[in-house]
């Protein structure tokens, strides 16, 4: 876990943020650069290199990692769609992403954002090799999804300085994080006055050091209130540390300062100021995660330790709750990585440890060979060593693999009371010849192992078969874990039976069959891995039996016989499994699980309290029978089977149906409302119809690769609640993904809308209709009421190619709150209907030889951009629009273009804040373009035929950013030099330009200019007067012999181009 990091998510997330990179491009610069900036920062990041473990499979603990992470950074560089690992990755992370509390960013690192999205320029090139493999349409699919996701584009973000990049892309991560933790713990009473409280007490904004003493009788709250002041100020300091606990009487918070944007009440800067904080004693009330050592644990998990407190007699169950109601324990869910899932895991405050350890010690404090209870290595080595063992001891670990498992074994021999024993074996790993050099026999276990052991457990043991003292009586658990050699549990001719056995469990042992008889009592078994299983041997009735684990078997046919109280059963990785013969009541089973069998056929029976149902992966299931009701069923997976239907009518209560690639299934029947059901996973399937009508509370639907569906019956109303949905693969839309629905701000609803058209010359349903055949790649997002109905007009639209264009732009008209719409393709008629829209994109048109007349009407519109090489000139009505504040007309640098002039009223764009054109064919501008108050950045590079600006260009008061790169311009009005407010000037490869203004220097805040590749000769001397100007490029400037003398006087000058070509310039020794 994450837990020592103080962003940790509110979630239990393992880790804050996953890196996903190609290693060869840039896992030994810029993200091993990132990755200890976030680590740095507090941020516990995963870094492939940095957590695969040696003999792991990547795969798994990459899958695992994902899943587990809160955010991903997605590091697109130019080889990274060569690799196929990179590519399966990105898909799992795209899938984790839409899932809530999950957010991918991208950063395009040497690539551009359009050539991931089309894997296009160097994206192309190494995705070539991948064309012709099966999961090539999935991998572009994640990469187009993953483009148009928000993030940071490397050369568009300072300057592209990798340094100030990095450090941008932490802070952002590290305020997401921040606004996740900024809350107070709710079931902290009183805790916000308090931390208010302390605040105040330091002060801060003074250029002094505070420190704050906090005084109190222990258990007050005094280090959870110096807690929470750390997690309410952490954020605000680049270097921090919590000292939770301290050897001596002192808890330490401390923060070293960091520059921030409008910090706690607008502080611009901490200066050098550090805060302080100290408590005095120890804490009652911090909670925090543990793993339970002996010296204050049974087990690791809840179970574990009910389960062992149970082997010695008592309540346990009733017994920690009475704790846990007491505050003397906490209760916590955590993620336990063997078992892949969160687990209840117990906690306990150090000082109920302290207590507890006292009250074992007291009696003989200077014996410990007396206590009941040893946990102390040190000492549990000398009682054993010097074989000083006695009737006291109850409870003991014991690891073998430093020492002599022959003396250690020796030592057990006096503790006659003994109960608990955790024994690790480890001394295995020499192999059975080392073990009778050391002389360890499983005869001398006999002797050494006390009959009173209730409890064993056991790792890497060594023998084929179990001892006899292990047939005792007493016996209540036994757990033989991890590399077990044991072939049977008695020695051939062996009768003895464990009467008392309840909890067995086998794992990686070469056991070939397995006889219940031996165990009549037994209530939970687990043989997990166990490979070598061919045959379980049950007797008329197990009437205690409740839990049954098995994976891995070769079991081909199994009986449960009569099991009236089994609770869980589990049988996975079976795949020589054909028969399983349920009883005909299961009154109590609760769990059933049966995963990669040849089962064909499989009869449920009476199973009223069934709540998960998982037949995943097996290949040849065609029929499964469900013919009493089942009304506590809530999970259903039938994952990669062979049925060709369902019937959800006698499963009422159902939340969870996945059929994920069961390539046969035709037919979901639903004949009454399923009001539970929230999740539902129909992917790869021969559906041709599906009827959402009935199924009113649905949160997430995926549909995706369902290639006959033609028809959704959707009314209004009932997707109110979906969260996801993905109907991509599905005849018409290629891609279709809809995402990210949340609770509507009342003041601020919006719906986003991108849509990417692809013609087609024939619709596989309809071969012979006239209608245009289009095929879509969409993606829906909103923030709106439920009751709207835009997401049911999209998916009932019909998913055949056939298209009514009329009909089609009706549909995208009648979108409520439509605010951002991107259109690739062809464009709807009437746009003018949408009255919300704020955004409007249209791309890869070449159909679009001409705009709609009414987009004057768009009275909220923004942003406006176009990339089409069809488009001849902008409708006038596009001068109506009051609120516009970007323009973009790009028809593209290497394409053949039509686009000629912009509209002569231009100017009455008001609102105008950044216009770009990109045009081969526009040779003026017109002169109302320097009534544009508002605008902050003009850009036509790439213009080659534009010649000249209009000579009042100098009006343009906000004017930050000119770029002419590339033009025909011959010289620039005068008035340019008018522009107060100019940071940035670009005539590169302007070849026509002969000079720059004399009075140049009157730019007071240019930082930038480029005029390389131009024809000027000289520079004006007032270009030295410009304080500013950071960055100068005079490379390829063949006509320029000479710079001014007092150039050497631009403090601010970082960069000069070129830097070796220009020595004989005689360039001022201040500057060189």
């Amino acid at each position: 876990m994450a837990s020592s990091s103080k962003l940790s998510v509110q979630r239990s997330f393992k880790y804050d943020v996953f890196l996903s990179f190609r290693g060869e491009d840039t896992r030994k610069n810029f993200v091993d650069h990132l990755y200890h900036a976030l680590k740095d920062k507090g941020i516990y990041t995963y870094k492939d290199d940095e957590k695969i473990q040696k003999g792991k499979r990547i795969s798994d603990d990459l899958i695992k990692s994902i899943e587990d992470s809160k955010f991903y950074i997605i590091v697109f560089s130019k080889n990274y769609a060569s690799s196929s690992w990179c590519l399966e990755e990105l898909v799992k992370i795209m899938e984790s992403h839409k899932m809530t509390g999950h957010t991918a960013y991208p950063v395009f690192y040497d690539v551009e954002p359009t050539e991931v999205r089309k894997q296009s320029g160097a994206v192309g090139e190494a995705f070539a090799k991948h064309e012709n493999e099966e999961a090539a349409e999935k991998w572009k699919g994640a990469l187009r999804e993953a483009a148009d996701l928000a993030g940071w584009e490397l050369k568009n973000t300072n300057d592209g300085h990798e340094a100030k990049f990095i450090k941008k892309v932490v802070q952002e991560i590290s305020l997401e994080l921040r606004s996740i933790n900024s809350s107070f713990d709710e079931k902290l009473v009183g805790m916000q006055t308090r931390v208010k409280d302390v605040v105040s007490s330091l002060e801060i904004g003074t250029n002094e050091v505070r420190m704050v003493g906090i005084k109190g009788m222990g258990g007050a709250g005094k280090t959870t209130t110096v807690r929470a002041v750390y997690d309410h100020l952490s954020n605000h300091f680049e270097a921090k540390r919590l000292l939770m606990r301290c050897e001596g009487k002192y808890q330490m918070a401390r923060c070293m300062p960091l520059e921030v944007r409008n910090p706690l009440q607008d502080m611009k800067r901490c200066h050098q100021k550090s805060c302080m904080l100290l408590a005095c004693c120890l804490p009652l009330t911090v909670k925090y995660w543990v793993h339970f050592s002996v010296s204050k644990r049974l087990g690791e998990t809840k179970e574990d330790a009910i389960r062992i407190l149970e082997s010695r007699g008592f309540h346990a169950r009733i017994g920690l709750k009475v704790l846990e109601q007491r505050s003397l324990i906490t209760v916590s869910s955590k993620y336990i990585f063997n078992l892949c899932k969160p687990e209840e895991v117990l906690g306990m405050h150090d000082h109920i440890e302290e207590m507890g350890k006292n009250i074992v010690r007291r009696e003989h404090p200077d014996e410990p060979n007396k206590h009941s209870r040893l946990w102390i290595t040190k000492e549990i080595k000398d009682i054993l060593a010097n074989d000083m063992g006695t009737e006291a001891t109850r409870c003991l670990k014991l690891k073998t693999a430093r020492g002599n498992p022959r003396i250690a074994m020796k030592g057990l021999g006096k503790m006659k009371k003994l109960q608990y024993l955790e024994l690790d074996l480890a001394v295995c790993n020499f192999k059975m010849k080392k073990l009778h050099c050391l002389g360890l026999k499983i005869s001398y276990i006999n002797s050494s192992l006390p009959n009173s052991l209730k409890y064993l457990k056991c790792r890497d043991y060594p023998f084929l078969n179990l001892p006899k003292i292990l047939q005792a009586n007493n016996l209540v658990g036994l757990d033989m874990d991890s590399r077990t050699r044991m072939v049977q549990l008695r020695k051939k001719g062996e009768k003895k039976v464990l009467k008392k056995l309840k909890f067995l469990s086998l794992h990686g042992s070469k056991l070939t069959t397995y006889d219940f008889r031996i165990t009549p009592n037994l209530d939970t078994l687990y043989l997990n891995g166990s490979y070598n299983l061919k045959e379980l041997c049950m007797p008329t009735s197990c009437q205690k039996l409740t839990c049954l684990h098995i994976s891995g078997s070769r079991i081909r046919t199994f009986d449960l016989g009569l099991t009236p109280n089994m609770e869980r059963l589990s049988l996975r990785n079976s795949p020589n499994l054909v028969e399983l013969f349920m009883p005909v009541s299961c009154q109590k089973l609760k769990h059933l699980d049966i995963y990669d069998s040849k089962l064909r056929t499989f009869h449920l029976g009476l199973t009223p309290n069934l709540e998960t149902l998982s037949l995943d992966y097996c290949d040849d299931l065609e029929e499964l029978h469900v013919c009493v009701a089942c009304p506590n069923l809530k999970s259903l997976n039938l994952r990669k089977s062979r049925l060709r239907s369902l019937d959800l009518e006698l499963i009422p209560n159902l939340e969870r149906l996945d059929l994920y690639n069961c390539a046969d299934f035709v037919e979901l029947q639903v004949s009454a409302p399923r009001t539970n059901l929230k999740f539902l996973k129909l992917c790869n399937l021969r559906l041709r119809s599906l009827d959402l009508e009935l199924i009113p509370n649905l949160e997430m639907l995926y549909l995706y690769n369902c290639n006959k569906l033609v028809e959704i019956n959707a009314p209004v109303g009932c997707l109110k609640k979906v969260g996801y949905l993905n109907l991509s693969g599905c005849l018409r839309f290629t891609d279709f993904v809809f995402h990210g629905r949340s609770e509507p701000n009342v003041s601020h609803s919006s719906a986003k809308l991108d849509l990417d058209g692809e013609s087609l010359d024939l619709c596989p349903l309809h071969p012979n209709s006239n209608l245009p055949k289009l095929r879509f790649r969409c993606s829906y997002a909103e923030d709106l009421p439920s009751s709207v109905g835009n997401i049911e007009k999209l998916t009932s639209f019909g998913l055949c190619a056939c298209t009514d264009l009329k009909k089609f732009s009706d549909l995208i008209c009648s979108l409520q709150c439509l605010q951002k719409l991107t259109l690739r393709g062809d464009i709807p008629e009437y746009l003018g209907e949408l009255e919300c829209l704020k955004s409007l994109t249209v791309s890869d048109g070449d159909l679009i030889e001409k705009l709609p007349d009414d987009l004057g009407r768009l009275e909220c519109l923004e942003e406006l951009c176009f990339h089409s090489s069809e488009i001849k000139h902008l409708p006038d009505s596009i001068c109506m629009l009051k609120r516009l504040k970007s323009l973009t007309v790009n028809n593209g640098y290497y394409f053949e273009d039509l686009f000629e002039k912009l509209p002569e009223d231009l100017g009455q764009l008001e609102c105008l804040e950044e216009l770009y054109v990109s045009s081969k064919k526009i040779e003026y501008l017109p002169d109302s373009i320097c009534m544009l108050k508002r605008l902050k950045s003009l850009n036509f590079s790439g213009c080659c035929c534009l010649g000249k600006l209009p000579e009042d260009i100098g009006r343009l008061e906000s004017l930050e950013s000119l770029d002419l790169w590339g033009t025909a311009i011959k010289h620039l009005p005068d008035s340019v030099c008018l522009l107060k407010h100019l940071k940035l000037l670009d005539v590169a490869h302007c070849w026509c330009l002969g000079k720059l203004p004399k009075y140049i220097g009157h730019l007071e805040s240019l930082e930038r200019l480029d005029v390389s590749s131009t024809e000027i000769t000289h520079l004006p001397d007032s270009i030295c007067i410009l304080k500013h100007l950071n960055y100068l490029n005079l490379e390829n400037c063949p006509l320029l012999e000479e710079l001014p003398e007092d150039l050497g006087r631009l403090e601010c000058l970082e960069e000069i181009w070129p830097r070796t070509s220009i020595t004989r310039m005689e360039l001022s020794s201040e500057l060189l």
